[in-house]
């Protein structure tokens, strides 16, 4: 009688520790799935970062080539009346209005 009393126990324990593995696998799997949709997007901001990068660059070679090829008062003056819409004391500047208005 004493042995059937431990055989049930014994199964008991394998049973309960099968639910703990299964349920630690599951737990696992779920903690893996989460860490590579983490990854994904981590890589995707990485990759957007990268673009910006080189696009930063390739706008800094063009300012260093524009400046080895102008003066420097020419390049002010001429960033200053394109990107600013500066002009000299008493210059008139004339706008054509687009057609149709």
């Amino acid at each position: 009688m004493g042995n059937k009393k431990r055989k049930k126990n014994t199964r008991r324990h394998s049973v309960m520790l099968t639910i703990c593995m299964v349920l630690a696998m599951c737990y696992f799997l779920a903690a893996l799935i989460q860490l590579n949709g983490s990854v994904k997007r981590e890589a995707q901001a990485l990759a957007h970062i990268q673009e910006q990068c080189a696009a930063q660059e390739q706008e800094n070679n063009e300012l260093k080539r524009i400046m080895a090829e102008e003066e420097e008062d020419e390049l002010i003056e001429r960033r200053a009346r394109e990107e600013l819409g500066f002009i000299y004391p008493g210059e008139k500047v004339y706008a054509q209005s687009p057609v149709g208005e």
